[in-house]
């Protein structure tokens, strides 16, 4: 009775029906209805809900939920009689009012429990509007993997398990790195080992190599001294003979007629080498001719085999074929015993030449002697005028 008592109740006042204040709450804002596809206590489960709804900016749903109840919502109660009209009879006003009691009642109680609903629902936007600052400012001083952040904020024991298989990993890893490196360090060490056996057997090659071209080098330089003296002995010598004027135009003379006559036998070997291209030529296309001939022949004879006078003439013809081959073998090689007969001729000829330098060089000899035997004659002659 005290709450009936507070609440202001105008029985003369039109009744406005429960689902007309709903969709007029729900125009306004202030009554939250649960989403499609989802009952009205969804959010209650669990707090991923809540959080999700949180960041998805559905915090009215959210909060609604938190502060339903899972009792089924009041049914609406009929329009009472007496509500809206007149009080036409005094005498029925006792009763009505014993009906409207427990209603008044219930109304109160829905009032004061929407009263405080939209008092929560309030504190609760206000928090919500507080956090969503909060986050807005967390969110600016975060860094880039703000991302990465949140998702281990979300949930961490998910991403701690994460991390601690990551570890172990790690360390599975840093094993078989450790277990490679040895391999490898052990592997660069025995081929440092055999590049350094390499490298001392190529000093101790590189240094005997050394020695023979000191000991080759040291020869070298005691020949260039021996050479070098033999040059200024030649050297004084051609000073000490006498130069003789010989005639020019007949040196010039005799080398013309020595061109002139080399010119001839050019000439000559190059007609030689021409007929020979021409008679190989011939000899060739006629004994091309000659097969192409003795096939034909061959042919037509070996047709007529049937004929005891046809076979024997095709064996006749065998044996001729046969021994023209044999006649053009022995043409061929009497070339060839000519050819070595011309290479002896040349050879003996080069050894003549070989005997006359021999001369030469005797000559020559003979000619120094003469020389010096002059010039000591001439040296006794100037002694005598002198």
């Amino acid at each position: 009775m005290f709450l009936v008592s507070q609440l202001p109740f105008d029985p003369e006042s039109s009744w406005v029906p429960e689902f007309c204040r709903r969709l007029r709450m729900r125009r306004q804002g202030r009554f939250w209805f649960p989403p499609e596809n989802e009952p009205d206590i969804f959010a209650l489960f669990s707090r991923r809900a809540l959080y999700d709804a949180l960041i998805a900016d559905q915090s009215k749903s959210a909060i609604a939920n938190l502060v339903s109840t899972s009792r089924p919502k009041p049914p609406i109660p009929a329009k009472p009689s007496g509500i809206g009209t007149k009080q036409s009879e005094p005498s029925e006003a006792p009763a009505s009012d014993n009906e409207l009691d427990p209603l008044q009642l219930r109304l109160a109680e829905v009032l004061q429990d929407i009263a405080e609903k939209q008092e929560m629902l309030m504190k609760l936007e206000d928090e919500i509007s507080d956090i969503h600052n909060d986050n807005a400012n967390i969110k600016e001083g975060f860094a880039s993997d703000s991302e990465k952040l949140m998702v281990f904020l979300e949930d961490p024991e998910q991403m701690k398990a994460k991390i601690l298989g990551f570890i172990t990993e790690s360390d599975v890893r840093l094993e078989k790195m450790e277990a490679e490196f040895k391999d490898s360090r052990e592997k660069l060490l025995l081929d440092l080992r055999e590049l350094q056996n390499q490298q001392s057997q190529q000093s101790l090659c590189s240094k005997e190599q050394i020695l023979k071209n000191h000991a080759k080098l040291e020869e070298l330089r005691s020949e260039i001294e021996r050479n070098s003296s033999l040059a200024e002995k030649l050297k004084s010598r051609l000073e000490q003979i006498t130069k003789t004027d010989l005639d020019r135009s007949l040196m010039i003379h005799r080398i013309m007629e020595m061109t002139g006559s080399i010119q001839k036998q050019d000439q000559e070997i190059k007609k030689v080498i021409l007929e020979n291209l021409g008679v190989q030529r011939e000899l060739k296309w006629l004994t091309q001719t000659l097969h192409r001939t003795f096939n034909t022949i061959e042919e037509s004879l070996f047709k007529e085999t049937d004929d005891p006078k046809g076979e024997r003439a095709y064996k006749l013809f065998g044996k001729l074929h046969s021994t023209c081959m044999i006649s053009v073998e022995a043409i061929e090689q009497n070339g060839a015993l000519s050819r070595q007969n011309e290479e002896l001729v040349d050879l003996i000829e080069i050894e003549k030449q070989q005997h006359f330098d021999e001369q030469l060089n005797r000559i020559q000899m003979d000619l120094d002697v003469i020389e010096k035997e002059n010039a000591r004659l001439e040296q006794l002659q100037a002694q005598n005028h002198s």
